[in-house]
């Protein structure tokens, strides 16, 4: 469960600063906010993909989801009642660093044997940083994608305000290795082209 902001911390929320700084038009004509990770060619492609559509892209690196999700809740929230915004996207990406040392999600081993003791930053880098294969590397941020999704659907300000407006909350994929976009399906818990 979401816990409120102190004013200090909403006051200090980047991303919210980001988008009080849309024109007015922006904020009016706008139908989609794409949190979007900071990639300059996934960018490009969604420009090119909404091209027509007045589209806003929150540029955020995906590592950076997690340690902000509280942050980006809060912004969407506050942007949502004052604009034309109908629908909110989490757009993830294949190579992004999803997350980077975040222990919670790190088994330690032990002797072969997997121990529930959360891992040290230190363990977790040093399997961040182990060889893995490329389908590895890309379950790890479909995975946070998945994560982030479920905690703006269910975040206590956010959730409530998409209910009233009708905002739909959707989830794609980017597989940059070949160019598709994958949609995150909250009825399966997966992704499908």
């Amino acid at each position: 469960m979401a816990t409120k902001l102190p004013e200090a911390t909403r006051m200090a929320n980047p991303y919210r600063a980001r988008l009080a700084d849309l024109s007015p038009a922006e904020r009016d004509n706008s139908s989609w906010l794409i949190v979007a990770h900071d990639d300059p060619l996934l960018i490009q492609r969604i420009e090119s993909a909404m091209e027509g559509d007045q589209v806003v892209v929150l540029q955020v690196p995906q590592g950076d989801w997690y340690r902000d999700r509280a942050l980006l809740a809060e912004a969407i929230a506050t942007i949502l009642p004052t604009s034309g915004i109908s629908n909110v996207a989490l757009l993830g990406h294949s190579q992004a660093n999803a997350s980077k040392c975040r222990p919670h999600l790190v088994a330690k081993e032990v002797s072969g044997a997997k121990s529930t003791e959360p891992a040290s930053e230190y363990d977790c880098a040093r399997r961040i940083d182990a060889p893995q294969t490329a389908q590895s590397n890309r379950e790890c941020p479909k995975q946070d994608l998945a994560e982030q999704f479920h905690y703006l659907a269910e975040h206590e300000e956010l959730a409530p305000l998409a209910d009233e407006r009708d905002v739909g909350l959707h989830a794609f994929f980017y597989m940059a290795e070949s160019g598709l976009f994958l949609k995150y399906d909250n009825s399966t818990r997966g992704f499908r082209c």
